[in-house]
């Protein structure tokens, strides 16, 4: 056979490995072909060791085999070992593949029965590396069923992050992700009819009456905190911060038709016209906001522009010079060119006097009062049987502290431990079902 034909069949294996990757690789995307070589790396590294393992072996076994007249230097053995034929004089070929190598080759060796058994092994090799990664490419993670999940505006954009990132290595899974409110997920929740609902407070004692009724499980998982925000018009130079008691005179159901102007707030304050926007009466935003100001939950004045789209407050805001709403924290941050957040003083010199600015810090250290709180994912404790929801769970609590950066405001790290145990566990039930919750703090009621 002759060299240059010998040194073309000795590498087909190898470029129909390479043009097989290559069509893979075209039908995935980027996380996937990651995910892939991450998956396949250790393997082709180790065969591609062994491989040069084995041929610097049989290279040096040659140089002590043949005849000093015949003898190539070890370098030159390890290019016609790599290289073929073709990179070898005659002469030299033939010494290489005489008798006087038997002890390399075995007893009656010729150039071609050696390049079978190298046409051979480089088969082998490619065959387990393709096996490799296919079974690698047919690992696509979790499917099965959609995973319907609904509830809170302000924690849609995380859930929709994780659920983003979740599909990088689970292609296959359908995550059916919307937000129609805290209220309105509950009551969708608690009927069975979603898997996860996200949640901007905690679930209360009707709801947990309604899921109990319709024999729904379920497992509270903090995710991550928020800080509401109330924001005005970037034109706006007069307000810079406002008290929890001029919010209450703002927004408590007595207003309605006579607080219209920013003077009768506070007195210095321009004689302009007020534009109000917020929640709608559906959202936990809303539940929240009325319950730490006005004092009573979802007592509110009506004549306001509502929404339960946080994006179209933070639009309408940006809009209208006289504007003035509160949306979840990570709406202000990721809109801060356009709107102005105000500082709030909830009057209460224990911790501090003034105002406190909305800010990651100052909710984590529990400064910004009283409007900070927690955000949760309820999980229908029946449906985490179900892999690809248990997959999306476990998930969601391990990447979400990252992913809540970017987002939201992450719980002190810490907690996190503590949130994966009460979903390794499913720890069922609310942490505020206690009368005594109320008055305690996320940490406090994590580690008690």
């Amino acid at each position: 056979m002759a060299a240059g034909a010998v040194n073309l069949w000795r590498w087909i294996p190898l470029l129909g490995g390479i043009v097989a990757l290559a069509v893979l690789f075209a039908q995935l995307g980027p996380g996937q072909v990651a995910t892939l070589l991450t998956s396949i790396g250790p393997n082709i590294l180790v065969i591609v060791a062994l491989f040069a393992s084995h041929e610097c072996l049989r290279a040096l076994c040659l140089s002590r085999c043949l005849p000093p007249s015949h003898r190539p230097s070890f370098r030159r053995l390890l290019r016609i070992r790599f290289l073929g034929g073709a990179q070898a004089t005659g002469r030299q070929m033939t010494a290489l593949f005489s008798p006087l190598t038997r002890c390399c080759y075995g007893c009656g060796a010729t150039i071609q029965r050696v390049y079978t058994r190298s046409f051979l092994r480089c088969g082998i090799v490619s065959v387990v590396v393709l096996v490799s990664i296919l079974s690698a490419a047919c690992k696509r993670g979790v499917s099965g069923a959609p995973i319907r999940i609904d509830g809170s505006s302000t924690l849609y954009p995380l859930t929709a992050a994780v659920g983003e990132q979740f599909k990088v290595n689970n292609p296959n899974a359908v995550l059916d992700v919307k937000f129609s409110g805290t209220d309105a997920g509950f009551a969708t929740f608690c009927k069975g009819e979603l898997d996860i609902q996200d949640a901007s407070r905690p679930i209360e004692a009707a709801e947990i009456d309604a899921c109990r009724r319709a024999n729904v499980h379920f497992v509270e998982l903090p995710v991550a905190y928020d800080g509401l925000t109330v924001i005005v018009h970037p034109s706006n130079t007069w307000a810079d911060a406002i008290t929890v008691r001029e919010l209450k005179t703002l927004w408590e159901p007595a207003a309605a038709g006579k607080v219209t102007r920013w003077s009768q707030v506070r007195a210095g304050w321009p004689d302009r016209p007020i534009a109000l926007l917020g929640p709608g009466s559906s959202s936990g935003t809303f539940d929240f906001f009325t319950l730490v100001i006005v004092g009573d939950e979802r007592s509110s004045r009506t004549d306001y522009w509502a929404s339960e789209d946080d994006e179209k407050i933070v639009k309408g805001v940006a809009a209208e010079p006289g504007a003035l709403a509160y949306v979840g924290y990570s709406y202000y941050e990721r809109n801060r060119a356009s709107v102005k957040a105000l500082g709030i003083d909830d009057l209460d010199d224990s911790i501090g006097r003034g105002p406190v600015e909305p800010s990651a810090d100052n909710v984590r250290r529990g400064l910004y009062r009283p409007l900070t709180r927690p955000l949760f994912i309820y999980v229908n404790t029946d449906r985490m049987t179900r892999p690809e929801v248990k997959a999306f769970v476990d998930f969601y609590v391990r990447q979400g502290p990252a992913l809540a950066a970017r987002f939201e405001i992450p719980l002190n790290p810490q907690l996190y431990n503590i949130v994966q145990q009460r979903a390794i566990q499913r720890v069922e039930g609310s942490l505020y079902e206690r009368p005594e919750a109320k008055d305690r703090t996320l940490d406090q009621l994590l580690n008690q």
